[in-house]
């Protein structure tokens, strides 16, 4: 379950990316495809971040 997380993760990270590359060609516009991208490196940090957290006893 967790490597499922981590691929679909990473895919979603490289769908916004190539949106972003996509905007600086103005092909796509740019003011939605930098807080997808923003958005999804957030959402992929916390989760990698919350992963390991002690929780208490």
């Amino acid at each position: 379950m967790k490597k499922s997380y981590l691929v679909l993760l990473l895919c979603i990270i490289f769908l916004f990316f190539c949106l972003y590359v996509l905007s600086l060609l103005q092909v796509f516009p740019l003011i939605l495809a930098l807080p997808l991208l923003f958005g999804a490196i957030i959402f992929a940090v916390s989760y990698f971040n919350n992963q390991k957290r002690f929780k208490g006893f």
